[in-house]
């Protein structure tokens, strides 16, 4: 039998595990592509020691009005990565997190078993807000104001004056998340207006007008809520991780139904978070953090709150451990790696390329590496578009957005000398300036591609003819590898692009696959092996390794590398990716006679995508 600790020990203990379980969380977390864009904006604020106004780095925008209405967080975040680097924002964004989730454990209830399980699930669930961006501090402001409002039993003096000041500075962080803060002052105040005195009504309307007013001690607040609610979060929740946000919306709905008397500020809070997160997935994090303690609360109503002892915390260890080792491989591993802020997933290649080789004029991006151009190249490079919120007009992002189809229009229009785009897999529809003939690829890596116009002041630069990065089932032109002629031309293209990029592993697999289509068994597996020395880290790096496998004729190995590519697509929630892999396996069992196993793999592709035309071609010759 274990021996039982005192509540205020256990509090303690429990509030150490759960601030070091989400430490970790949010230290093996993903991350934004944003967050290149605060820091370049809180660079900009402590070179020029003002807010902006102007902008100064797109052409297509020049002279058009830059609000930062997040503009304390970026210069905050602007110095921490000075002195500490990548890893110190990192660090900054866990703790901030951490100390967030471990504050609420008291309000769970009298189980506090119960209330660590629920906030450790709720971490795990709330990963799409853990990236180092200005909306990890909503996460600790909600935090404190739950706390501080929740234990207000009257208006006083000193938590109006706590609530006005942690108001200011919440608004000066990230304003749209200060309104959030704004509406629970609104909610505990007509709670306890209810039967108060005159006082104490005004008391709580003084403070409700406090709150809101605080926002816009920030000078660039106004608009703020609404740019928001427009953004679109480069992660959201989804059906990973044991469906925790879906689970715990309707959990906070019985919940509420359960506590409401008991807790009336707790359940409506929690009740207008989860309306809103609804209505903007970047939300849905905020709200399990605030689900989690009512949960808690409402299940008090039906389990018998427990002693606690070193047994009880030590099992809590051991759940938080089970939980951590599944947010690895659901999240940190296909998730983490891939995409955003600290991770290989840049454009700095691409620059140094442009750099080196004196590539000018005026220059195309997509919105995928604008991020990071901006903070590593403008303004020296002006850029065409990026996403800080209110800079461009929405036609333009729209183009943006839409680059591809709209490539000729958009080209003739702007008139381009060169262009900077991300290296995404080849699928179906238009390739924009893939497939211009006016247009030639002069550089890419694993993470982005360069092109230029054939004509104009970049015509000396090198160029590749054969190549085709990002289509793993035909990365090199076929008809380069029809004669001796041809496989030579591909063949020093190939070295040529293994030393223009060192560090990237899809160019060493085109040699590979060059060679192999020549012949060279030898250099194809030296180019194999040199590829992942390099690392493998993309789903698409996975699936041209099973090409290879393939054509040498091992072909069920190359069946279960695909496999292990289309769980990475699944987990990084990439369901066009998925289908076309689906559709390379087909491809792959109906070459060795199993129609039935490839006709599956297609209806597969086909419901995953209903846009994967090959596919659905395949599936009807079948």
């Amino acid at each position: 039998m274990t021996r039982p600790i005192a509540r205020r020990h256990a509090e303690l203990a429990l509030q150490v595990l759960l601030w070091a379980f989400v430490l970790a969380l949010g230290v093996w977390s993903v991350h934004a592509r944003a967050t290149w864009l605060h820091l370049k904006t809180g660079a900009w604020i402590a070179q020029n020691g003002r807010l902006p106004s102007v902008d100064p780095f797109s052409y297509v925008s020049a002279g058009a009005r830059w609000r930062a209405p997040d503009w304390l967080a970026d210069a905050l975040l602007y110095r921490v990565f000075e002195y500490g680097g990548a890893a110190g924002v990192v660090a900054l964004k866990a703790l901030a997190l951490a100390f967030a989730f471990a504050a609420l454990l008291p309000l769970g209830g009298g189980d506090l078993m119960v209330s660590a399980g629920a906030l450790a699930v709720a971490g795990c669930g709330a990963w799409p807000g853990f990236t180092e961006l200005p909306q990890a501090f909503d996460f600790l402001f909600l935090a404190l104001f739950l706390r501080w409002l929740g234990s207000a039993r009257s208006f006083n003096a000193a938590l109006a004056w706590r609530v006005a000041a942690a108001s200011a500075l919440w608004a000066n962080l990230h304003p749209a998340g200060a309104w959030i803060g704004a509406a629970l002052v609104a909610v505990q105040a007509f709670r306890r207006s209810l039967g108060a005195s005159g006082a104490e009504k005004l008391g709580w309307a003084g403070l409700v007008l406090a709150a809101a007013a605080a926002i816009f001690t920030n000078p660039h607040a106004a608009g703020a809520w609404g740019a928001w609610l427009a953004e679109r979060p480069q992660w959201s929740v989804g059906s990973d991780l044991f469906g925790v946000y879906g689970v715990y919306l309707l959990g906070s709905v019985a919940a509420a139904w359960v506590c409401l008397q008991e807790d009336f500020f707790l359940a409506v809070g929690v009740m207008l978070l989860g309306a809103l997160s609804l209505l903007q997935p970047a939300a849905a994090p905020l709200f399990l953090l605030a689900a989690a303690p009512l949960i808690a609360r409402g299940l008090d109503h039906f389990i018998e709150p427990r002693e606690l002892g070193v047994r009880s915390v030590a099992l809590a260890a051991v759940g938080m451990a089970l939980l951590l080792l599944s947010y690895a491989v659901q999240v940190t591993l296909p998730r983490g790696r891939l995409s955003g802020f600290s991770t290989r997933d840049t454009a700095e290649g691409a620059v140094q390329f442009l750099q080196a080789n004196g590539v000018s004029g005026r220059m195309f991006n997509d919105l995928e590496v604008a991020p990071y151009l901006l903070w590593r190249a403008a303004p020296e490079r002006l850029l065409f578009a990026d996403e800080r919120a209110g800079v461009h007009d929405a036609g333009l992002l729209d183009d943006a957005r839409h680059w591809k189809e709209r490539w000729g229009t958009l080209a003739g229009l702007y008139r381009f000398d060169y262009a900077v785009v991300g290296n995404e897999t080849v699928a179906g529809g238009s390739r924009g300036v893939a497939e211009d003939p006016d247009w030639v690829l002069a550089y890419f890596d694993d993470a982005s591609r360069v092109y230029r116009r054939k004509r104009g002041p970049n015509s000396r630069t090198p160029f590749y003819r054969h190549l085709r990065p990002g289509d793993w089932s035909e990365p090199v032109e076929e008809r380069a590898l029809a004669d001796e002629r041809g496989r030579k031309a591909a063949l020093e293209e190939t070295a040529r692009a293994v030393l223009a990029a060192p560090s990237s592993a899809e160019a060493a697999l085109i040699r590979s696959y060059v060679l192999e289509r020549s012949g060279d068994r030898v250099g194809a597996d030296v180019a194999r092996a040199e590829a992942r020395r390099r690392g493998l880290w993309k789903p698409e790096h996975f699936a041209l390794e099973a090409r290879l496998l393939d054509l040498r004729g091992d072909w069920r190995e190359a069946l279960s590398v695909l496999r292990r590519a289309r769980v990475g697509a699944a987990r990084a929630g990439d369901r066009s990716l998925e289908s076309r892999l689906y559709a390379g396996a087909a491809r792959v069992w109906r070459a060795h006679g199993d129609a039935n196993r490839a006709r599956r793999n297609l209806s597969r592709a086909v419901l995953l995508d209903p846009t994967n035309s090959e596919a659905e071609e395949m599936l009807r010759k079948l």
